[in-house]
């Protein structure tokens, strides 16, 4: 299924905004940034100069952003983020539902959402049209599809369900522990290959779920298809709540499935020296959780 499917406008004026959006998209080339929170950095590093400064080729067509907690969002106000530097205002927020075929069941799990009452009774989707204002960059247009939803919940009922490719993973300062992050996204890192992520862009913390891994690759009847990393830049003060440099990462295809020293060694590359690589479920060593693991 193709991203614009599973999703339609509550009014005939907001299904006349989603079809305009698409009618001028060639090819979905999908950027996911799960836990987005009020952060929009990402439309300021997928534009033109930027990209070629942190070596990514190729731009998103489609930007999505996911995070439960309707209330620290500001999706109600009309300035989104005013910074120093840059200020990111609604020009017009589009109400949209899931279609029918889409099949989608909402949930916020409590193992995945540490406030799940933050979140929405119903599922809420909005098509936002931006306008971008930065020092740098000027001004310039963009738009984001806001799923007020918990991560867990877009990346299987929406990506995997209905396979649907990614282009660009996006994973600075999440939120585990005190941002209503109760169990990090950073275990679609198994998932690179199948779902042909080209480009991701990290910050270090490798908070890895066995136990998440485990139930979605039973679920899904998955087996990983290998893949290498290549740094080919870094983007410095990306994330405020650390000195390191968010890094990028040119995803490339490799024969054959990802194997127990595949994903120890990718993880311990996008952790470096940091000491924040661990697993939630049980404290152990990383050695003894990769034996265990259902690669």
């Amino acid at each position: 299924m193709k991203f614009k499917n599973i999703l339609k406008g509550e009014t005939a004026k907001a299904q006349a905004s989603l079809d305009a959006f698409f009618s001028n998209i060639s090819e979905e080339k999908i950027l996911w940034y799960p836990s987005a929170g009020k952060d929009y950095r990402d439309l300021l590093e997928m534009t033109e100069s930027k990209r070629m400064l942190r070596g990514i080729d190729e731009a998103p067509t489609i930007i999505c952003h996911t995070d439960y907690g309707y209330s620290w969002l500001n999706l109600d106000d009309e300035i989104l983020f005013e910074g120093h530097r840059t200020t990111v205002k609604v020009i017009e927020k589009i109400p949209l539902e899931f279609a029918p075929e889409a099949n989608f069941q909402y949930i916020v799990d409590h193992r995945n959402a540490d406030r799940p009452d933050a979140a929405p009774k119903t599922p809420t989707v909005f098509l936002l049209n931006l306008e971008v204002t930065s020092d740098q960059l000027g001004i310039f247009p963009a738009s984001v599809f806001f799923f007020v939803l918990e991560n867990y919940n877009f990346l299987q009922e929406i990506l995997l369900k209905h396979k649907i490719p990614i282009s660009h993973f996006v994973k600075v300062c999440e939120g585990c522990g005190f941002g209503g992050n109760k169990n990090s996204i950073t275990t679609f890192y198994s998932l690179l290959g199948d779902l042909s992520v080209k480009y991701l862009i990290v910050d270090h913390e490798v908070h890895y779920n066995r136990r998440t891994h485990d139930e979605i690759a039973r679920h899904y009847h998955m087996r990983h298809k290998s893949f290498k990393l290549e740094q080919v830049g870094v983007i410095p003060g990306w994330n405020t709540f650390q000195e390191e440099e968010v890094k990028v990462f040119k995803i490339l295809p490799h024969t054959g499935y990802l194997n127990k020293d595949d994903m120890d060694r990718m993880l311990r590359e996008i952790a470096g020296d940091s000491e924040d690589l661990y697993y939630l479920t049980r404290q152990e060593s990383l050695a003894k959780a990769m034996r265990n693991m259902n690669l």
